[in-house]
């Protein structure tokens, strides 16, 4: 009788490799097992997704030996199988390993897992196929390390990075994280020869101003940080998207990050994938034509779907032709590998003059330091003026970065398909109320609280963030960063730093709360060249000394501001020539 049993069936994992739209509405998919050479193939209407881990019984596969230019080859087809997706934290790629520890050997600071596997993608990609790529991680996943890592790990040099104004040093910074010692040169002016470099960095209000030099420095890449902002499908000459365009198809090998490949309807997309493969993605007019036009009577049985950003017609099509040089991966998706709290410095530049003003404060402020001498040693008048003028020159950086770095950094925020709550720290009431005023001006609902409110206001505010009425909850480090629960959102920002950690780690706790789902980031936006540099080495050193020894939320404060000031002083003197 046991002999008359259906025999069990074996089960073969094998990732999708491949997915080729065909004649019909239908998609030819090729599956890799392991890294085993064995592949698998067949027909579909309803395509996986490039990297889904599917299951198949090997009842279901046929053998054959198939000629193909004189050669056989032997491939296994799937005929009436019951494909079902294997569960998987995140969108993967097949890498081949050697990519893989290549990555790794490159870089100073460990990446994730899903760093590495992108980065290996992106440069198995960009050198093989000599076109580009779209890494459109969420914001907060890390993509300009995972793009640094493949750069470094290709050889692609000179690279350059076009990225918004406010982050050209924040690059900088992040590519001394390579065990390459790389030269890396930022582009202030419009004018001025460009100094042999591994890497330039430029932003794109230069870019039509250095179109002609950038075309002749024999880059192997180009990377376009914040690549939604060349969305535009018909942009005149001059616009940064065509010069984008033009020096992207001469370079050939670009790479767009972007946390927001669709910031309102499809036809936004289109730009992104021209400026990666012209020779795929030629014609706007197509493109729109095929995957946002509404059918035609003769294409009642064409699949679509209208959402409140657009309608999208032949969606698997089109999901099918980008998958294989876009890859996208959800905090959601790789929250088992993030930490449950991190945090993060963002070095933003001033711009010009805000640049000047800050620098002529500084060499008055920093000349009157020079002359008191230690400030340990000086009298508790001299003491508090020295800390009045520190906390000035502090101001002086956080107001400035009203102008550019927040906005950029808000507007990027919030233009994700998925909207997430934001709290915003700061110290100074003016500084404070020109992010209320930016935040409102972007059409966000603030939920705000100072430092004089009353109990019921502060409630008021707190109960209006966390039931979801606004997006953003601002207020006052020292007031607002003790007794708050504000646990809808996972995430903060800091404008400003005071002198020693406690303050800041009460503030970075009102989101660490029971009930808190998410792995935590803290966020701090330092104007590069300014104390805010300064403050920041020195509270990160001690920072990593109070986190080895002591639980933050047990941690009584025994840093003194004047000791932190003067390891400040120290580093202003020996960083100028005044």
């Amino acid at each position: 009788m046991d002999s008359q049993l259906p025999q069990a069936q074996a089960q073969i994992k094998a990732r999708v490799a491949s997915v080729t739209p065909r004649p019909g509405g239908l998609f030819s998919v090729t599956l890799s097992v392991g890294s085993s050479n064995q592949m698998y193939w067949f027909v579909t209407d309803d395509p996986p997704r490039l990297g889904d881990l599917l299951s198949v019984a090997d009842a279901d596969l046929k053998n054959l030996t198939l000629e193909s230019n004189g050669r056989l080859t032997k491939v296994s087809i799937i005929e009436g199988g019951d494909l079902k997706v294997v569960p998987d934290r995140f969108r993967r790629r097949l890498v081949a390993i050697p990519w893989l520890k290549r990555v790794q050997e490159v870089m100073s600071r460990p990446l994730y897992d899903y760093q590495v596997e992108g980065a290996g993608w992106i440069g198995s990609q960009i050198t093989s196929s000599k076109t580009g790529v779209i890494l459109g991680d969420e914001p907060g996943v890390g993509k300009s390390a995972t793009s640094i890592a493949a750069i470094v790990a290709s050889g692609l040099f000179p690279a350059i990075i076009v990225c918004p104004a406010s982050l050209k040093h924040n690059w900088q910074r992040e590519f001394e994280y390579c065990k390459l010692k790389l030269k890396t040169c930022i582009l202030e002016k419009g004018t001025g020869p460009i100094p042999a470099s591994h890497v330039i960095i430029v932003n794109y209000d230069l870019l039509k101003r250095r179109e002609t030099q950038l075309n002749r420095i024999g880059a192997k890449c180009i990377v376009f940080d914040e690549g939604h902002l060349l969305k535009e499908p018909y942009p005149l000459v001059n616009h940064r998207a065509a010069v984008a365009t033009r020096i992207a198809h001469k370079i050939g090998r670009a790479i767009i990050l972007t946390g927001t490949p669709l910031l309102n309807k499809p036809e936004e997309l289109w730009r992104l994938l021209h400026i990666i493969n012209p020779r795929k993605w030629p014609s706007f007019a197509h493109y729109k034509f095929r995957y946002c036009t509404r059918p035609g009577p003769d294409e009642e049985n064409v699949k679509q779907f209208t959402t409140k950003r657009g309608r999208i017609k032949r969606p698997d099509e089109l999901r099918a032709l980008t998958d294989p040089i876009l890859l996208r991966r959800l905090r959601s998706q790789v929250l088992p590998f993030l930490p449950p709290k991190s945090r993060r410095s963002i070095l933003v530049s001033l711009e010009p003059v805000d640049a000047l003003n800050y620098k002529a404060a500084d060499k008055d402020v920093v000349q009157w330091l020079t002359r008191i001498g230690s400030l340990q040693r000086a009298s508790d008048a001299t003491k508090a003026i020295a800390i009045a003028k520190l906390t000035m020159l502090r101001k002086i950086a956080a107001i400035s970065k009203l102008r550019r770095a927040f906005p950029e950094y808000i507007q990027t925020w919030f233009d994700r398909t998925e909207r997430q709550p934001l709290v915003v720290f700061g110290y100074h009431r003016d500084v404070l109320a020109g992010a209320e005023q930016i935040c409102r001006k972007l059409g966000l609902k603030v939920s705000v609280i100072h430092g004089n409110d009353s109990h019921e206001k502060r409630n008021q505010a707190v109960e209006s963030f966390q039931n979801g009425e606004t997006d953003v909850f601002l207020g006052p480090i020292q007031s607002a960063g003790l007794g708050l629960n504000l646990q809808r959102a996972s995430d903060t920002l800091f404008l400003e730093r005071l002198w020693t950690p406690s303050p800041m780690i009460q503030a970075e706790a009102r989101v660490e709360r029971i009930g808190q789902k998410d792995p935590t980031t803290a966020t701090y936006l330092d104007a590069a060249g300014t104390v805010d540099e300064h403050i920041a080495n020195v509270l990160n050193a001690k920072q990593r000394l109070i986190d080895k020894v002591v639980d933050d939320k047990n941690f009584v404060d025994d840093t003194k501001a004047i000791g932190t000031m003067e390891e400040v002083v120290a580093l202003m003197a020996s960083r100028r020539n005044y």
